[in-house]
């Protein structure tokens, strides 16, 4: 503790002598601030300098999902129904994708000066995050970026440790006539978490011993833990065809092309191995069944994956809509990708080939309308028949009224996990039917008042669920869920009040348990205190509180949820005070975690069964970034 309080006295001393100091260039040359990043849409983006949630450091920390989760690292739960899409091959080992980085969310930058970005996060019981970030231009066309993210917890409770990190390298190549892009990237993810079965004992949060220290509560598993490595290599290039153009900057004339259209190669490689290991004796009264060693445990999952991909595509770089623009924006392609599953002692080669495309107005042509349709099918044999195609609409027909409808029907294979499963206390082989779900609704909404209605229905046919005995199960009747949700934000000056309130109807409640309602508050003051000067503050709170409900199981031996109608879970008000401050490109927070534990006679709550929150608890959290 001496430690964290040493190193936040020094970052404000730090900061109070940033703010201090004059402006060494006064002015700034306007290239110091031109650092964008892009992913491999290519579509530059500004470096994120809002202030607004910067206190939301959670992966899973959003206002669209609502997520459950003990402590940071650990496994998440969305209070949402959210199905994964895709077709073809999945592992069905993604419970952790929103702490690890993929290809598809790695940034790639261009910079005029060298850019770094470090956050540094800490808190009671070592919970933190770090986030560190350094781009730079070797030459005007070449630039390498790196990034490392680390999110960590010692829990507090036994066995609640967690480590993660995400390590990305990039490189960006463009040719000096724009013709020719060049991106790769290298992802490297692992994850260590100490599972502790959830604690033995049910009061928690009303014995005194265990008040004083909540570590020395005992738990249902003292080894188990879980180690998943993710690897990814990507290599995406697209060349450009269209007429050149005479260009000049500062020094030369160059010729740059104006695109019209586009032909990407995307190459990727990615290995993923899953360990669960358990050496305690103890643990028998845990499993119910010992089918390889009687023990001790060693799981091991191998997931091997090589993918190329080819499509061409139309391009709207212009920026007058009048010139060169097309009235639509087109893409199609083909992908091939070839999977290696290996468990324990079964090994089987999956393969995927499929045609995709989509089709979209072009959004630099002022319409009153907008609209975007995707598709993809899966022609190779174990996976003929799956398909996933999308729509969605955005209409204005005026200033004050916006309805945007959208549908989306996906057709999908089993994924391994759900179809096979040869481990230590679980194994299974299914045949399970494709599952196909069918989302469509629509977002009405008036802009100018900050006022919207959200729709969504959900139709689910061949339902796959893990039911009470952690074996995944098919359900025969079609599955039905309804979502409404009414968004009002209200900006009164220098007030902010932001409010959610949705509600859930699931046909089969024995199947899908989910809370029936759920409310989500933002209320906070903001406002710049000192004349001519960059600082800004917000204060305020977060406020929410969902329906009491049979939440869950979580079974760590493969790392799923599945149902239980044994204990039905209560909550309370959950409260969040928080203050975000902004000097100039420095950002801080303090954020008092569950201030309303103990409030309202609740001491406590529950993520799911025997596994309890995290209580009361002070963030902190600072963030830099630099153009020089």
């Amino acid at each position: 503790m001496i430690k964290k309080i040493a190193l936040l006295s020094a970052i404000f001393c730090a900061i109070g002598q940033l703010y201090a100091q004059t402006v060494i260039t006064e002015p700034n040359p306007i290239e110091r601030y031109e650092t964008r990043y892009t992913h491999i849409d290519i579509q530059l983006k500004k470096i994120d300098t809002l202030l607004e949630d910067f206190h939301r450091y959670r992966p899973y920390d959003n206002w669209e999902v609502p997520y459950l989760s003990s402590n940071l690292g650990n496994v998440a739960r969305p209070l949402f129904f959210k199905p994964l899409e895709y077709i073809g091959f999945q592992s069905g080992y993604n419970i952790l994708d929103k702490y690890f980085l993929s290809t598809d969310s790695v940034r790639f930058y261009d910079t005029k000066t060298p850019f770094t970005s470090a956050a540094y996060i800490f808190g009671a019981k070592e919970e933190g995050l770090v986030d560190f970030t350094h781009s730079q231009n070797v030459t005007p066309q070449l630039n390498f970026a790196f990034n490392i993210q680390s999110p960590f917890s010692q829990g507090f409770y036994d066995r609640q440790k967690s480590g993660i990190k995400n390590i990305a390298l990039s490189q960006w190549y463009q040719a000096p006539s724009k013709r020719y892009n060049l991106m790769a990237a290298y992802i490297l993810n692992t994850a260590k978490i100490q599972e502790n079965g959830g604690v033995a004992v049910e009061d928690i949060f009303t014995n005194p011993a265990y008040q004083q220290d909540l570590s020395t509560a005992p738990v249902r598993l003292y080894t188990a833990q879980n180690q998943l490595t993710d690897h990814h290599l990507l290599l995406y290039q697209t060349f450009y065809l269209g007429k050149s153009i005479a260009t000049k900057d500062t020094t030369k004339k160059r010729s740059a092309i104006l695109p019209k259209y586009g032909i990407t190669h995307r190459f990727e490689y990615n290995t993923q191995k899953i360990k669960y290991r358990d050496d305690e004796d103890s643990s028998k009264t845990f499993y119910r069944d010992f089918f390889l060693e009687n023990d001790t445990t060693r799981d091991f999952t191998k997931v091997q994956t090589i993918k190329n991909e080819i499509f061409i595509q139309n391009i709207n770089e212009t920026k007058d809509s009048s010139e060169n623009s097309f009235a639509y924006n087109w893409k199609g392609g083909l992908r091939y990708a070839m999977n290696k599953y290996l468990q324990n002692t079964f090994s089987e080669w999956r393969h995927s080939l499929q045609f995709f495309g989509s089709f979209e107005s072009n959004d630099r042509l002022k319409k009153k309308y907008s609209y975007r349709l995707d598709a993809a099918v899966d022609i190779a044999p174990k996976y003929s028949g799956d398909f996933i195609t999308s729509a969605n609409f955005n209409l204005h027909p005026n200033d004050f009224f916006s309805i945007e409808p959208f549908a989306v029907i996906n057709t999908r294979s089993p994924s391994m996990k759900t179809e096979f499963l040869n481990t230590n206390h679980y194994q299974w082989e299914n045949d399970f039917k494709k599952e196909t779900v069918i989302h469509a609704g629509t977002k009405l909404g008036i802009p100018k008042w900050k006022l919207f209605f959200n729709l969504d229905y959900f139709l689910i046919k061949n339902y796959i669920y893990y039911n009470t005995d952690f074996h995944p199960t098919q359900l025969n009747n079609p599955l039905q869920i309804i979502r409404t949700t009414l968004e009002g934000n209200i900006y009164l000056k220098n007030f902010v009040f932001k409010n959610s309130a949705t509600y859930q109807f699931v046909s089969q409640q024995d199947i899908l348990h989910q809370p029936k309602f759920y409310l989500k508050h933002q209320w906070y003051y903001r406002g710049s205190y000192v004349k001519k000067k960059p600082l800004h503050a917000q204060l305020g709170f977060d406020l929410t509180y969902f329906g009491n409900f049979y939440a869950d199981t979580y079974q760590p031996a493969f790392m799923e949820f599945a149902l239980q109608d044994e204990d039905k879970l209560s909550f309370y008000p959950l409260i969040d005070i928080f203050f975000n401050l902004q000097i100039k490109r420095t950002r801080l927070f303090f954020v008092m975690q569950n201030i309303s534990q103990g409030l309202l006679g609740k001491k406590g709550y529950y993520v799911a069964p025997d596994y309890p929150a995290t209580p009361r608890a002070l963030r902190l959290g600072v963030s830099w970034q630099f153009y020089d």
